[in-house]
């Protein structure tokens, strides 16, 4: 797991990641969630290009940070990116910046009660139906602003972005493998079966 530690004199720990999927490939990136401590300044870009055929499946989620030494979401910011070209051409871009300039992250109308953070991309035509069946379920789904789980799906063009705030970093994953169980089938095992 990739843990950032405070930063001195406002330096940022940056972290780039570059793929080519070939024709037919699909690559499933699915980490286990960063955690920012307290002070932190980091910065991930990651870039994907597909061939026409190939398919993605990233998974980018974070934890409010270390929750039993009493830091959430301390850290000074965090910059998130995912550029997707599919051909030569650009196709999906998602950004995400976290930082409590913009008003206490753990504030009310940003992240209280909530302690893990990811955004899921699906994309490829190999995708295009378990994608439409996600959305399905995340939009068929009555929102539970008392649960544990808040989550929200917008389609794209053969895939799907999907946002999920937990309550815990236990809860997330939860959630995560069982939306995504559907990647049994296609990778011949879950991302999960070799972690915790």
């Amino acid at each position: 797991s990739t843990k950032v530690y405070r930063s001195t004199r406002n330096r940022t720990c940056r972290q780039r990641l570059s793929t080519l999927i070939g024709p037919a490939a699909t690559l499933a990136v699915v980490p286990d969630p960063l955690t920012c401590y307290a002070g932190a300044v980091y910065d991930q870009v990651n870039r994907y290009r597909l061939a026409e055929d190939a398919a993605l499946v990233s998974v980018d989620w974070l934890t409010s940070g270390r929750r039993a030494r009493g830091e959430s979401w301390q850290f000074a910011r965090v910059t998130l990116r995912t550029e997707i070209t599919r051909g030569d051409q650009p196709w999906i871009v998602d950004s995400l910046e976290l930082d409590p300039r913009d008003g206490p992250l753990d504030g009310p109308c940003r992240l209280a009660g909530y302690h893990c953070l990811a955004v899921v991309i699906l994309a490829g035509r190999r995708l295009a139906d378990p994608a439409r069946r996600l959305l399905e379920q995340v939009t068929d789904r009555d929102i539970d602003l008392d649960g544990p789980v808040l989550e929200a799906a917008s389609p794209v063009d053969d895939g799907l972005i999907w946002r999920v705030l937990a309550t815990s970093t236990e809860h997330a994953a939860r959630h995560l493998a069982g939306r995504l169980d559907f990647l049994a089938d296609l990778l011949g095992e879950t991302p999960w079966n070799r972690k915790w």
